[in-house]
């Protein structure tokens, strides 16, 4: 996917981005995950983020919402950083097992002197 980091003071980059996820959701309300956000650009160097996660779905069904909080790494540098999120499942299959999950997501650290938080858009595919 593709992200536009606009929080720093040396202004906005086109980067790419990706993230994964792997959890289980304990009721249908609640699940817990371990996740990884990361992005790289070649006129701007890359942040990746890693934290647990916990996801929230409103309805007990496809919409939910996420956050989480982790450690960030960036060219040697490491800081605490968290993550929130929307998401939203679109079954592929009459049993629901497998969605394509389009998702919003942003990650909030400050590694070294210039802030490295960055905005994300994905579509994702979800095995349940």
């Amino acid at each position: 996917g593709g992200a536009t980091d606009c929080f720093n003071e040396a202004g906005c980059y086109h980067v790419v981005a990706g993230h994964a996820r792997i959890g289980h959701r304990w009721t249908p309300r609640l699940g817990f995950a371990a996740g990884w956000e990361g992005f790289a650009s070649i006129d701007y160097y890359g942040v990746s983020l890693i934290s647990a996660q916990l996801l929230y779905y409103p309805t007990g069904k496809k919409l939910f919402g996420l956050v989480g909080a982790g450690l960030a790494f960036g060219r040697g540098d490491s800081a605490a950083g968290g993550t929130v999120g929307i998401g939203y499942d679109i079954p592929l299959n009459r049993s629901a097992t497998v969605a394509l999950t389009p998702y919003v997501g942003m990650v909030l650290t400050g590694i070294g002197e210039v802030d490295r938080s960055f905005i994300y858009g994905a579509v994702a595919i979800t095995f349940k």
